[in-house]
């Protein structure tokens, strides 16, 4: 009937206005302001051409609308046009759904060690996984490959402490921006310490979360536990750092894993066939040397920071593993 085909072709045209309005929309940028010959032009060139009135009329149609968050600048003319950074452009983002595992497998791993302005702007991101995770049939393979993967520790596993946001949230974007902290800190005996501190670096060991830096009025490089933070206010003052100073130079010259900054010259013999493929496989450091001997009977040396993780890996294997086990202090030697 007439009706049918008027109501046909109504619909019809819905749609290519509907089209017609998405492809105006993705032309408008936010880092800049376009104006309507520079959208008109982009169109063209995408094969679509629109009286200048008729884009006239639809982009002011477009920006007196608040859901599509177009600014029209009318200080001069030609008028410009720009969108709102409501949200993050991530959001939009296309994603497969092997890239949502990854995003998936790896957003815990880097809660703590990215600070909370980038963790925040990859937030849609994150989120964009999540959702298409949950889009995903159960038997994806994306979907259940989480069930299939897992981190074992190589200690006796514990709880993490409980960081609060707040405190990392402070303590990330005054390092970001290189600032002082202003902050009250519980140490390990109970003892409250309240100061301004200069923060050079997050250091994760294991479950716990540390702050590297140093106190205002003094010299020596200290190690904050983040769940002990009680509070935090970032500063304005800029960070007095160190000339020269490294963190990952830091951390390996015997800062952490509990050493006392001495090399050792640790030597043994044994003839455990899982022991000698397993530091084949993966030898301590560069250091390492190894000789074989009779009937699967092997020597082993390496220079290694003195510290009480060897004791912990000796006595994990076992005693009976070790002949003629040493531990030389490289400093007296």
């Amino acid at each position: 009937t007439v009706c049918e085909i008027a109501m046909c072709t109504l619909n019809e045209t819905r749609v290519d206005e509907s089209i017609l309005l998405l492809k105006i929309l993705r032309r408008i940028p936010c880092e800049r302001w376009i104006s309507t010959s520079e959208i008109a032009h982009e169109l063209d060139e995408s094969g679509l051409h629109i009286a200048p009135r008729r884009l006239q009329r639809i982009l002011k149609r477009i920006t007196s609308t608040d859901e599509f968050s177009v600014q029209c600048d009318i200080r001069s003319k030609p008028y410009g046009y720009r969108r709102l950074k409501t949200q993050s452009d991530l959001a939009e983002t296309h994603l497969r759904p092997e890239d949502a595992l990854v995003l998936r497998l790896s957003e815990e791993r880097l809660k703590y060690l990215l600070p909370s302005p980038v963790m925040a702007s990859l937030r849609p991101l994150f989120d964009k996984a999540r959702e298409i995770m949950k889009e995903e049939p159960a038997k994806a393979p994306s979907a259940a490959w989480l069930k299939k993967v897992t981190v074992v520790p190589a200690t006796v596993p514990v709880m993490p402490p409980r960081i609060l946001p707040r405190i990392f949230t402070v303590v990330s974007q005054a390092l970001w921006n290189n600032t002082k902290i202003a902050l009250r800190y519980k140490n390990s005996n109970g003892g409250v310490v309240n100061g301004t501190v200069s923060p050079l670096g997050i250091v994760q060991q294991e479950e716990r979360i540390y702050l590297v830096c140093i106190f205002d009025g003094y010299t020596d490089i200290r190690h904050l536990a983040l769940h002990r933070i009680d509070t935090a206010k970032e500063t304005t003052f800029p960070v007095q750092r160190p000339k020269d100073f490294s963190l990952d130079a830091y951390v390996a010259s015997r800062h952490f894993n509990f050493s006392n900054g001495r090399k050792v010259r640790l030597s043994f013999e044994s003839d455990n066939a899982y022991l000698k493929q397993y530091l084949t496989e993966t030898p301590f450091n560069s250091s390492q040397k190894m000789h074989d001997g009779e009937k699967g009977h092997f020597a082993l040396e390496v220079v290694l920071d003195d510290t009480t993780l060897i004791d912990a890996w000796i006595a994990a294997w076992g005693s009976e593993c070790f002949q003629n086990l040493k531990k030389t202090d490289l400093a007296k030697s």
